[in-house]
């Protein structure tokens, strides 16, 4: 699979409620249980505000597999804090890794990002070896700032210098 990003739209709503039942993504990310339609409705015109957040496309379907975007800088540290989840039907296809590369060369362009960094659960290791194969590496550990399902659980924060 081939992917692309792009702006979310209304026309995403409906694929984002469905993937969004997935117990990976609600165990790993901090989507409301349960994730209802009006959430997603809600998404995108949150999504639209923020620095940059878009919808992973297969190139060749159009269909959506995922979301990712950059949540935000840090002004003092040039911290740009990113985060993304994969549908259930398009995983273990190199779509994660193909946005997040994506992702980088957008932050690249990003007034006042000097790094993009990822907050990981260290259980979460799908998403360990997307970060591992874009060169990311494990640059501290935060204490009980990462979600793993109900639990707080310490994040180890993955950098990539810009």
């Amino acid at each position: 699979m081939i992917v692309a990003l792009r702006q979310p739209n209304d026309n995403d709503i409906d694929w984002i409620t469905q993937a969004c039942q997935d117990p990976e993504i609600q165990r790993w990310t901090t989507v409301p249980r349960p994730y209802l339609r009006q959430h997603a409705e809600d998404f995108i015109v949150q999504a639209k505000s923020q620095t940059a957040h878009f919808a992973i496309v297969d190139r060749e379907t159009h269909l959506g597999v995922g979301m990712i975007g950059i949540h935000g800088i840090d002004q003092a540290t040039g911290e740009a804090n990113a985060g993304y989840w994969i549908a259930p039907w398009a995983r273990r296809q190199g779509a994660a890794t193909q946005a997040l590369a994506q992702l980088t060369d957008h932050a690249k362009t990003l007034d006042g990002a000097k790094s993009l960094t990822l907050k990981i659960s260290p259980a979460n290791f799908a998403s360990r070896g997307t970060a591992a194969k874009n060169g990311f590496v494990v640059v501290r550990t935060e204490s009980q700032t990462c979600h793993d399902g109900d639990a707080t659980t310490d994040a180890l924060i993955y950098s990539l210098r810009l």
